[in-house]
Order: C-alpha cells, then structure tokens, then sequence
C-alpha cells in the first residue's frame, strides 16, 4: 500500500496537533496547579490574618471583661466600705446618745468612781495622777470627785484637768 502525500501531509498534521494539545494541556496543567498554589497560598495567609484577629479581637474581648469584672468588683467593694461606714457612723450615733442620756443617770457618778479607782490602782501610791475629766462631769460633780479623790490619794499626789468639750464620760 503505497502512502500518499495527503495520507502523510494528514499524518503529519496529526502528529503535530497532537503534540501542540499535549503542550498545552501541560502548559495548563503546570498554570492551573501554580494558580491553585498561589490561591492555597493567598488562603493560608488570609485564614492565618483572620486567626491573627480573631484571636486579638478573642484577646482584647478578655482584657475588656476582666477590667469590667475588676471594675465591677472595686465598686462593689467601695460601695460595702461605704455601707460599713454608714453603719459604724449610725452605731457610734447611737452610742452616743447612750452614753449622753446615761450621764444623766445617778448610776454615772458610781461608774465614774469606780473608773477612778482602777486608775488610781495602776500607779504607785507616792506618784502624781493627773485625772482628765470633762468639762461636763467637772462641773456637775467636781466636789464628789475631787472628796472621792482625796479618799484614794493624799492632796498634791493628783490634779484633776478639765479636759476637751468633745469627751464623753
């Protein structure tokens, strides 16, 4: 069979067309994997940044709770201090008022002498006292103290002074 120069001109045409597609699908092959590196690549890094901020945003979102938790805390500390306050003002008040309407009762005058006497044992017999009474309890009951004085110490081993106006009892 004798071959013609159609049959090798078409042979030729296949061989080369054969060869330019399989050049080309490499050639796309090779530009399709190097896109598909280059976009794996790109999402990596962009997934990474994406983390990156997830994790400061996670990160701050923390920083920001802990403060307000912090925050939150501190005030409610101040605001029990507060409240302590309150109440220990409103008990010394109360005491306070105690102790006014309690001067005023015959039972002081025992208290204040017994108080005078534990004051008076604490030091030796031949050393000056100097009792601190208050201008109120000088001027009710200055001749009962100064004769209840006498009694537990000689004259001129103690001097009552007349103490601050803001004194109680």
């Amino acid at each position: 069979m004798a071959t013609t120069i159609d049959d090798k001109i078409s042979l030729f045409t296949k061989v080369i067309f054969e060869k330019l597609e399989n050049e080309y699908n490499e050639k796309k092959q090779r530009l399709i994997e190097r896109y598909e590196a280059e976009k794996s690549a790109i999402e990596a890094k962009l997934k990474k940044k994406l983390e990156e901020r997830i994790s400061d945003a996670s990160r701050d979102a923390n920083v920001k709770k802990d403060h307000m938790v912090s925050k939150a805390k501190a005030a409610a500390h101040f605001e029990v201090l507060r409240k302590r306050e309150e109440l220990l003002e409103r008990l010394y008040d109360e005491i306070r008022e105690k102790i006014r309407h309690f001067l005023d009762t015959p039972e002081y005058l025992e208290f204040l002498k017994d108080a005078l006497i534990r004051v008076t044992s604490r030091f030796p017999r031949d050393e000056k006292v100097y009792y601190i009474l208050t201008p109120e309890d000088f001027r009710k009951h200055e001749q009962e103290i100064r004769s209840f004085l006498q009694s537990l110490k000689p004259e001129g081993e103690f001097e009552v002074v007349i103490g601050d106006s803001n004194m109680l009892g």
